[in-house]
């Protein structure tokens, strides 16, 4: 009878379920076909095609294919209730926070999608940076933060990470050669640290083809960390390095912008810097590549003028030097940097205070 297949309210959770299961088989058939389609055609890049497959079948699971057109009344309104939202809350960074706050008050946070920059002259600090904006993140937040080591391996991070929290000095530690309050500082970073979302991965010569397959498979993730940009392979081989980093650098955002998430990529500068009398760096100073300037929507670079005068302080002055903010306005922000703990500070926080005990610098 026409009663007995009909759906009834008592069931119209399972129905619906059926309808949407039906749906995504249909469109799992499309894809299917178009893949199918340009793969016999062959004139795809075979790395090219088998990204796009991946993304479009993992789009399906996830149910985040999007249409492409959207009427502007509907983000407008999603932008209103973010202004809102910031009236509502004028303390909070509107933006992912860094955990500087001197820096977020000028960069108002990063933006999900944005390539962040951290470009600076070898032994600058930039991988301490970016692994202390890391473990700030993990610490506020409950999603995870992947972090792909090129140059370091997976024990040399945690090693300084551990050194950065436990505020002890690295070659102390490495020693073991700790006082009785270091091995309990110790303890808790190694506590602390545990129990953060982050996940490093440190193969060599890794691509952002790889890289955006590793992150596909993980949830939940709210931020990356690139270390660094030079050692990235590129997917497509060319004798022009130039070239090479130019499309590993635009791909670098093409990813942050599908996963709708911040990605950090640190970055080598050349010698410009010591040919200079003012030695801060500028975005001329990018090496191999003007292309990352165009693709970042932040680009920051790090400057410490002891770093120039070997004087091995405990504590130095230093310097983010926001050379481009697609969002803002650029400028200088002043923090701290204790080498021997790995450790950049806002000179203002108590942070600076713990790891300085209260004397003036």
């Amino acid at each position: 009878t026409l009663a007995k297949i009909v759906p009834t309210a008592s069931n119209v959770r399972d129905y619906a379920n059926i309808v949407k299961d039906k749906s995504m088989l249909r469109r799992l058939i499309e894809v299917c076909d178009e893949i199918s389609n340009i793969a016999y055609s062959e004139g795809e890049n075979v790395s090219d095609l088998i990204d796009m497959a991946e993304n479009k079948i993992l789009s399906i699971s996830r149910g985040t294919e999007r249409s492409g057109l959207v009427h502007i009344k509907e983000i407008i309104m999603r932008e209103f209730e973010s202004f809102t939202k910031a009236a509502e809350n004028p303390d909070e960074t509107v933006g992912i926070p860094s955990g500087f706050s001197d820096l977020d008050r000028v960069i108002v946070g990063m933006s999900p999608g944005d390539l962040v920059l951290i470009g600076a002259r070898p032994g600058m600090g930039k991988t301490s940076f970016a692994m202390n904006v890391a473990v700030n993140f993990a610490k506020r937040s409950r999603k995870k933060v992947c972090v792909f080591s090129l140059e370091m391996s997976a024990q040399q991070l945690a090693s300084r990470l551990l050194a950065s929290e436990a505020r002890i000095d690295s070659t102390t530690m490495r020693r073991g050669t700790l006082s009785d309050e270091e091995w309990a500082r110790l303890a808790d970073a190694s506590t602390n640290l545990s129990m953060c979302e982050i996940y490093i991965d440190d193969t060599s010569g890794i691509g952002v083809a790889g890289m955006k397959a590793k992150l596909r498979r993980m949830k939940d993730v709210g931020l990356v960390v690139v270390d660094y940009l030079q050692l990235i392979q590129s997917d497509r081989r060319s004798d022009n390095r130039v070239q090479e980093v130019a499309d590993i650098s635009r791909n670098l955002k093409l990813l942050a912008k599908e996963m709708q998430i911040p990605l950090i990529c640190c970055a080598q500068l050349s010698r410009g810097p010591e040919s200079r009398q003012d030695k801060r760096p500028m975005l001329s100073d990018l090496r191999d590549s003007g292309a990352i300037e165009q693709d970042a929507d932040i680009v920051m670079f790090l400057y410490r003028g002891e770093y120039y005068k070997t004087s091995g302080a405990e504590y130095e002055d230093a310097e983010i030097i926001i050379a481009k903010n697609r969002h803002g306005p650029v400028g200088n922000v002043k923090i701290g940097w204790f080498g021997k703990y790995t450790k950049f500070v806002t000179i203002a926080d108590d942070s600076y205070e713990q790891l300085s005990g209260g004397n003036e610098q």
